[in-house]
């Protein structure tokens, strides 16, 4: 029984070494092999190559696909930006934290089931519809999606949450209610007619400027010290009370 065990044990690690891992795209290709992460020198990136890497980012080298990328189920860290990616399919990297694929061609971004991230970095991609609901990413602190397609986010109850950039993404709608650690929150440029910040008790800095707001909700934000409610031509009152660290309100 101890001899058939040890038998399927060496034939499992015999075939993840001699799989190799697909990636057509040349220059994702060839940026793998720079990087060192063919160690055997074939000239080919091996399934068990692929599950070392933890920190990968191949930035700026007109990469227009990253398919293969799955194979690197140990990913903790993937930086993609500045290339010329239209989808990306990340499921299955269950162990990433850090994805930064802004400043793509991006139309497409699937990350279910990631649930691990914590900064998600997908601002610049013009033609990206971002899927609006985050609530299952427990963990995330920081958001960017501005310059996306995004006309709703779902934030609410996301307690780890610190940053939020969502300016000129079409936002019609977005719940941060829960967010009680939002400390920066920009979306300047978008579709909103109300915005509402109570009981987010550490935010320091609005944007939202360039809006078409009627109502925006500060009172007794007590550590709120920047607001900008540039060109929200349809604001016509902002109650204050309670902001007792309030600079003078750009507007």
């Amino acid at each position: 029984m101890k001899s058939l065990f040890l038998f399927s044990v060496i034939i499992s690690s015999y075939w993840l070494q001699a799989q190799v891992v697909n990636i057509p795209d040349a220059a994702f290709r060839r940026e793998l092999l720079t990087q060192g992460i063919d160690k055997n020198g074939d000239g080919e990136i091996q399934a068990a190559e692929a599950l070392q890497v933890k920190k990968l980012y191949v930035k700026n080298q007109r990469i227009q696909s990253l398919e293969g990328i799955r194979e690197f189920k140990n990913l903790e860290e993937l930086g993609c930006y500045q290339n010329e990616l239209v989808q990306l399919d990340l499921r299955g990297l269950q162990q990433l934290v850090y994805l930064y694929a802004n400043d793509n061609r991006l139309e497409s971004v699937t990350i279910t089931g990631l649930t691990s991230l914590k900064h998600i970095y997908l601002h610049n991609n013009p033609d990206l519809l971002v899927p609006g609901d985050f609530t299952a990413f427990k963990w995330l602190e920081q958001l960017y999606v501005s310059k996306t397609r995004c006309p709703a986010l779902d934030l609410k109850n996301l307690s780890a949450l610190k940053t939020l950039e969502a300016s000129h993404c079409r936002l019609r709608r977005f719940d941060i209610s829960g967010a009680v650690n939002l400390v920066s929150v920009s979306i300047a440029g978008n579709e909103l007619t109300e915005a509402d910040f109570k009981q987010l008790p550490k935010i320091e800095f609005i944007d939202a400027s360039k809006n078409p707001l009627q109502a925006i909700n500060i009172r007794h934000l007590k550590r709120l010290k920047n607001l900008s409610c540039l060109d929200c031509f349809r604001l016509k009152q902002i109650n204050t009370s309670g902001c007792e660290n309030l600079k003078p309100i750009i507007w």
